[in-house]
């Protein structure tokens, strides 16, 4: 099964949550999936796109699951909580409490807060 490059929007497409599924019941590296996605769209609407598959009860754990390797990737490139924000076009956290974006932001420094705490026994 391959995924297509379409102009159709992440979230409209159909095919695509099939193909996610396809390469969690086939154990695609999740990092070779999130290249594949950032390859037909960017990796902006690829996060955002995550964030809210994880509303939809079929699609959670993979959602949660990608998310976090996403989040991985962006720990790696020594990404901040702010360039994520610069990026989803936050200007004030207040002014877009309760959506996607937001929680988006929120999750991710959760993220960078517990990768910053010393790992207890």
């Amino acid at each position: 099964m391959r995924l297509k490059n379409t102009s159709v929007k992440l979230k409209e497409n159909r095919s695509l949550l099939e193909w996610l599924k396809y390469t969690e019941a086939y154990a695609w590296p999740r990092g070779k999936t999130l290249d594949r996605l950032t390859e037909v769209a960017p990796e902006k609407e690829v996060a955002i796109f995550l964030q809210g598959l994880k509303n939809v009860p079929s699609m959670k754990t993979i959602g949660h699951k990608l998310q976090l390797a996403q989040f991985e990737q962006w720990w790696r490139m020594d990404m901040t909580s702010h360039d994520l924000a610069k990026s989803l076009g936050i200007l004030k956290i207040s002014e877009s409490m309760g959506t996607e974006k937001s929680i988006l932001f929120f999750e991710y420094r959760l993220f960078l807060l517990k990768k910053a705490l010393p790992s207890t026994p």
